[in-house]
């Protein structure tokens, strides 16, 4: 576990309200707020590469969160699959070379009368319609390319499947020819 990693779990200790103290021989000894549960000693080695996943589980068995609220923040989700990645990618570039700029929103003035508020008010409405429209089309969009990603993977599952037909057709008749 590095120092980075040791520091977070020791602030989201500090922040559920836990013990610890470190003793010279580099493990740490952890008490929960809780004194009815027990006491979780480890060994904080840097060369373990699984310490922190293995000292998080038995903390959590004596009522530790993690990751904390503060963990959460800090760190963004990892569980994205290569497709959805390559998807978010393709839909990103087709709504930004579909969707006009965004224009920067005027200041209001504070002398305008009632008709040009009123005017404003109805631009800014058609501007919150346009926008939805928008993204109501992106959805759709990104809905087809789900669909056509879908569709994709049934063809190639049909065509591997063709394959391994061809291919024991192929050894059968190679080894009759022998």
């Amino acid at each position: 576990m590095n120092g980075k990693e040791l520091k977070r779990l020791l602030a989201a200790l500090k922040e559920q309200n836990w013990t610890w103290e470190a003793t010279p021989n580099g493990h740490y000894k952890m008490w929960p707020p809780d004194s009815s549960k027990p006491m979780v000693c480890a060994a904080v080695s840097s060369s373990d590469l699984n310490i922190l996943r293995i000292i998080t589980r038995d903390l959590r068995k004596s009522g530790f969160i993690w990751p904390s609220e503060n963990a959460k923040k800090m760190t963004q989700p990892k569980e994205k699959t290569m497709r959805s990645i390559q998807l978010n990618h393709a839909l990103e570039a087709l709504v930004t070379s579909q969707t006009p700029p965004v224009p920067p929103t005027p200041p209001v003035p504070v002398d305008l009368d009632m008709d040009a508020l009123f005017r404003q008010l109805k631009e800014a409405r058609t501007y919150a319609q346009l926008a939805r429209d928008a993204r109501d089309e992106a959805l759709a969009t990104r809905d087809k390319a789900e669909e056509n990603l879908r569709g994709s993977e049934k063809e190639l599952e049909l065509a591997i499947i063709q394959l391994k037909g061809a291919k024991q057709a192929f050894d059968k008749a190679f080894e009759g020819g022998e």
